[in-house]
């Protein structure tokens, strides 16, 4: 699914960066994941008005990934993305709403080729749409973002491309995520030596903060102010 349906609400201005800046292809390295499962309170204008759980776990085929999230009267969606070893996506399962309209897929991938279906122009007329596409070398989907985020090699000034395939768009983008930092940020579950991520999306930019200290894990998404926040509550 879009980041705009798990971002939604966020605005950010980008920072200047140096335009000799080299941009290289992200490389996910399944050893920089450890098992996580999060839980964050989503933020409107001061109060909390929505959760959002996050969580990995290691298979014996590879890795396992769920995502839940509500923000009542907006939207809300429960994930599924099954990976194998090397943190290439195997399938995605996803229902939810947005703003009343029913959002979903099943995908299956095998090598770049996804099959399936997937409930497309959700913001208008929703409907549900048969999916058989071979994607470019290196693509994703794009629902499985957050979890492969931590494998990056993170450090500050890097500057990664990311190509990805958004079904509820029936697309495929390259978007870019920049690595700022080390900053010091304090969220409900304590206070932090972190990263900051800027990345493009096909909308809006969203800005994220992950910790300095491997294994890299999320600490709060948002945009350039606090008016509309994801931040971490408890992890384990």
């Amino acid at each position: 699914m879009r980041l705009t349906v798990l971002l939604a609400g966020y605005v950010l201005v980008g920072a200047n960066r140096n335009a000799a800046q080299t941009t290289l292809p992200a490389r996910f390295e399944s050893k920089r994941i450890a098992a996580y499962s999060d839980s964050f309170a989503t933020i409107v204008q001061g109060q909390e008005r929505g959760w959002h759980t996050f969580s990995m776990q290691r298979t014996d085929s590879g890795f396992l990934y769920q995502e839940r999230f509500d923000l009542p009267g907006m939207m809300g969606r429960d994930l599924q993305i099954v990976f194998g070893p090397a943190l290439t996506v195997r399938s995605v399962t996803a229902t939810g709403t947005l703003m009343g309209h029913m959002i979903g897929a099943q995908l299956a991938y095998a090598g770049q080729r996804a099959t399936g279906w997937a409930i497309t122009d959700i913001e208008t007329t929703p409907r549900r749409v048969t999916v058989d596409t071979v994607l470019p070398t290196g693509a994703f989907d794009g629902a499985a973002l957050m979890a492969v985020l931590p494998a990056l090699n993170w450090e500050a000034g890097a500057s990664y491309s990311i190509t990805m395939f958004d079904s509820d768009e029936m697309n495929i983008t390259t978007q870019t995520v920049r690595i700022a930092g080390p900053e010091r940020i304090t969220v409900p579950a304590g206070t932090f030596e972190a990263y900051r991520a800027d990345l493009s999306t096909t909308q809006l930019p969203v800005r994220l903060w992950y910790t300095r200290e491997s294994p890299h894990r999320l600490l709060k998404l948002g945009g350039d102010t606090d008016g509309f926040v994801t931040v971490l509550v408890r992890h384990r």
